[in-house]
């Protein structure tokens, strides 16, 4: 199973809100920047369950299943392994269960595959039916393009959210639109074992929520993401809000280690990612 989690994101929030406080100019609302990290890391969520899903109907197994523990049902239609496009569906049922990584999931995620997920121009196109994760209510349409090899010989992959919208369980919203390339740089060879996977990220991605709150981000440098690393190894990435301050976030120089830099204002500020 080949997988992405841009786990990155998610665990410097707490750092950046801490390194601007020290900064009495810098604007005190800091919800835009919390919510691109929980979308970023619901719809990765996605890409993984879908990643295994695929990888389990070109293999014919469909009962295994080691992220979501026994709580989903996949079908695929039609059966004939010749034919194309597969219609796959990951079905959690329609009560909350609860998976192997201490997410509670229901509802349906729903793919259109054109081919086999490693040949060129292949496509995957995901939507929803009722789905939530956490009682976070999951829509909009994920696309996974196979754009096959580039000039450094590398296969890479266009992926796009279109209107990607995420209701919360208190009723507030996120509105998300994000595309990213991501080039798999190392371990294609071993198609079956993640562990030596490295991939480069770049793009960009835009967010309005519920407070009319808005987020431009670019990936500036792109990201060094080697399965096995909590962080990103280096790699920088511009936030922009609605009001026009920016953010530059820099996660260094290629080691796996907790250390960045955060420039606010002008001012750089060293930080420790959790």
């Amino acid at each position: 199973m080949k997988s992405i989690k841009i786990l990155s994101t998610l665990v410097v929030i707490a750092s950046i809100l801490t390194a601007c406080e020290k900064n009495n100019s810098e604007e005190p609302n800091f919800d835009s920047l919390k919510d691109q990290a929980y979308v970023v890391g619901l719809f990765s969520d996605i890409y993984d369950q879908v990643e295994e899903a695929s990888g389990n109907i070109e293999h014919n197994n469909t009962n295994k299943s080691f992220l979501n523990n026994g709580c989903a049902t996949l079908t695929v239609f039609p059966i004939d392994s010749g034919v194309r496009p597969k219609y796959l569906t990951i079905d959690f049922g329609p009560v909350n269960c609860l998976c192997n990584d201490g997410k509670y999931r229901r509802g349906q995620i729903l793919v259109s595959q054109t081919d086999f997920r490693m040949n060129p121009n292949a496509l995957r196109t995901i939507s929803f039916n009722a789905y939530y994760v956490n009682d976070n209510n999951i829509d909009g349409i994920k696309t996974i393009t196979n754009n096959g090899f580039n000039l450094s010989g590398n296969m890479y992959f266009s992926i796009l959210v279109v209107d990607g919208t995420v209701i919360k369980p208190d009723s507030s919203f996120i509105l998300w639109n994000s595309s990213r390339t991501r080039e798999w740089v190392d371990g294609i060879n071993t198609p079956f074992y993640i562990w030596d996977d490295e991939y480069l990220i770049s793009g960009g991605s835009n967010l309005v929520n519920s407070n009319n709150d808005s987020l431009s981000v670019t990936i500036i440098n792109p990201l060094d993401k080697k399965i096995g690393c909590q962080w990103f190894r280096s790699g920088t990435v511009e936030f922009e809000n609605n009001t026009g301050n920016q953010k530059l976030l820099d996660y260094g120089n290629g080691l796996c280690d907790s250390l960045a830099t955060v420039t606010v204002n002008g001012n750089v500020y060293n930080i420790i990612l959790n």
